[in-house]
């Protein structure tokens, strides 16, 4: 089983490396094995926000994922690319529900005024922002949970089973899923998005 886990994470990231040289074929793959956590977090994020139209959040969790995809570092080992793209695609949905909070219904814009908009949009503080409050989710995330839990945590997002983590640990199937529980009650009380 630990054979097959570290094949497929040498084959997740050849992937990677290959959607990141611009190789069509492999972000087709990827995406599609990501399909579910786009649609998942694209229907959590409209069912917070009234009015919003599904397809534009789902299209904005896509452009989250297609930057986790383009700034996932393949060489570290200790955050999984699912956990990643995650977090890159809830912070895009964030920042979009946020920007349309403010967004106000005025004149057509000139082509002037609409190009300082998108370069204000690609504002480089922005992106830092986003890795800070990525950095500073990992280290609460991290800080609030045992060792065990931690380790249990990340391969649980990682998408592997209670059965899988609990042959990797050595324990068993239940006590997993009784960690996960633990985990999820503890986030949830420290955690600002649910």
């Amino acid at each position: 089983m630990e054979q097959e886990n570290r094949e497929n994470n040498l084959m997740l990231q050849s992937l990677i490396r290959l959607a990141q040289g611009q190789d069509e074929n492999a972000f087709e793959e990827l995406l599609s094995r990501y399909t579910p956590l786009i649609e998942s977090m694209t229907l959590q994020f409209s069912t917070q926000s009234a009015g919003q139209d599904r397809e534009d959040l789902r299209q904005e969790a896509i452009l989250g994922f297609y930057k986790a995809l383009t700034r996932f570092d393949t060489e570290q080992n200790e955050v999984q690319f699912g956990l990643y793209a995650k977090e890159c695609i809830r912070n895009r949905l964030i920042s979009y529900l946020r920007t349309e909070k403010k967004r106000v219904p005025v004149l057509p814009l000139e082509a002037e005024e609409s190009a300082e908009i998108a370069d204000a949009e690609q504002d480089p503080a922005i992106r830092v922002v986003e890795q800070e409050d990525y950095l500073a989710l990992y280290d609460r995330i991290c800080n609030t949970l045992s060792p065990y839990e931690n380790r249990v945590w990340w391969m649980y997002l990682s998408g592997r089973t209670a059965s899988e983590i609990g042959k990797q640990l050595g324990k068993d199937a239940r006590s997993v899923q009784n960690a996960v529980y633990r985990i999820r009650r503890k986030l949830r009380a420290v955690l600002p998005y649910q």
